[in-house]
């Protein structure tokens, strides 16, 4: 037993913590630039969160398509079928490509226009369009790093595309200091310039991660010709277990843009303080991502390979760990507020609203990470997709976004109160999540479906 729980550890470990590095720096660089940006003052802030949210339906979209099809590739990679995995990726490039001309083509052409739909604050949509649109010029080096990255992960090269994002990362931080401030010898941009850091950064770590993936020879070093090479018989079974994932984040992605159109709406301190909440809550995030990360490849792997008890064992042990994690992870937000706040140079009013709302996130944190473990590591490492679409998109349309709409606008409640309300959609999932966990029904075997 003691063996078994060692190996567990270390495995969990090595796929959890170099994961959870890289979204801890890309975490903590956005934390960073957020401070950065504030010294030019809320409307800066507010524009770049605002314009964010284009970039941040696409990723949650490719996160989406990338995770489904990773819920094949774990359990391909536990059957050692690579011609397998080399056909699941190729389905998710092209599809990934499309979705990012999908985006690319109006965020480019009428940014203003597009981010309208969320402000009526002219400035802030000024500066966020001549974000914008510089940005989405990389949303097809997007695409190509979600789709390798997402397949390194699930054959357990986890390095390669933490070290391709770390570099980018740092580089990215570079270039938004010298041209936001114009240092250097480069032209104070402001917010344009972070754009153009962004862009810039992303071209970067496709460029890297192709480099490694191809110079390592890693399992998915495929040629371009066996990408393509899919068969009629494989759409079927890769539809319907990927397509409710994608459903799942798309819809979540429009729930989450939902949200924040409110909060917008609600006034630009109001949505500035939201911002800096959200990214202080995604440095808290970074170790969950890690551990559903871990979770789902070590259970699609256990799965795959016929391990079925084993996959339930540690489906039990990752939630335990998610639960005590996440308990001391909201102690720290709740008690360390004002510390972390202090970084920020915001107005009294919105710094009022920021400590607020951070309370109210610090008591969501449990019930956050029980819903990120079992939802995107357990359900979909045994391809139990269309379930975990139903909870997840079905509690944030049903009882999120409603409570949310009607707390701003027919209660005229204070920020805090309708994030408050807006945590409700979490409460549901775990009440229904976790008994969906425990019964045994997730575990499908999908090379068989």
């Amino acid at each position: 037993m003691k063996d078994d729980r060692r190996r567990f550890v270390s495995t969990m470990l090595r796929l959890a913590v170099p994961y959870a590095a890289q979204q801890l720096v890309i975490s903590a660089l956005g934390m960073v630039e957020v401070g950065m940006l504030g010294q030019l003052g809320e409307t800066a802030v507010a524009a770049a969160g605002l314009a964010k949210q284009i970039s941040f339906l696409l990723s949650l979209f490719l996160f989406g398509l990338s995770t489904g099809a990773a819920v094949f590739t774990a359990q391909f990679w536990g059957q050692g079928d690579l011609k397998g995995i080399h056909r699941v990726m190729g389905i998710s490039l092209v599809l990934s490509l499309g979705a990012s001309l999908l985006f690319a083509v109006p965020s480019i052409v009428f940014p203003r226009t597009v981010l309208g739909i969320y402000s009526r604050d002219p400035a802030v949509v000024a500066q966020g369009g001549d974000y914008l649109w510089v940005v989405a010029l990389s949303f097809g080096a997007s695409a190509i790093v979600y789709t390798y990255s997402a397949a390194l992960r699930s054959v357990g090269h986890v390095r390669l595309p933490v070290a391709a994002g770390v570099v980018a990362m740092g580089v990215n931080l570079l270039l938004d200091y010298a041209l936001l401030f114009g240092r250097w010898g480069l032209p104070a941009l402001g917010v344009q310039g972070v754009g153009i850091a962004t862009c810039a950064a992303r071209f970067l770590e496709c460029g890297l991660l192709l480099l490694g993936t191809y110079a390592l020879r890693t399992p998915v070093a495929v040629r371009l010709a066996a990408l393509f090479s899919w068969g009629r018989g494989f759409f079927r079974p890769f539809f319907r277990t990927a397509l409710p994932v994608l459903l799942t984040e798309v819809l979540w992605s429009l729930g989450v843009t939902a949200y924040n159109l409110v909060y917008a709406r609600i006034g630009t301190d109001a949505y500035a303080a939201f911002s800096i909440c959200g990214t202080i809550e995604g440095v808290a995030f970074v170790p969950f991502l890690g551990l559903a990360n871990a979770c789902a490849i070590m259970l699609g792997n256990q799965i795959g390979a016929g391990r079925d008890e084993e996959a339930m064992v540690g489906a039990r042990r990752f939630l335990l760990i998610a639960v005590v994690g996440a308990a001391a992870t909201g102690a720290v937000m709740a008690l360390a507020r004002d510390a972390f706040l202090s970084y920020f140079q915001i107005s009294t009013v919105a710094h009022e609203y920021a400590r607020r709302i951070l309370l109210v996130l610090a008591a969501a944190q449990v019930a956050k990470m029980i819903n990120l473990t079992s939802l995107v590591g357990v359900l979909r490492s045994g391809g139990d997709t269309r379930v975990g679409f139903l909870i997840d998109a079905g509690a944030m349309w049903a009882i999120g976004v409603p409570l949310a709409v009607v707390g701003a606008f027919v209660l005229r409640l204070p920020i805090h109160w309708v994030v408050a309300l807006a945590m409700a959609d979490e409460v549901t999932k775990v009440a229904v999540g976790l008994p969906r966990v425990f019964s045994r029904r997730w575990i499908h075997h999908v090379g068989e479906r």
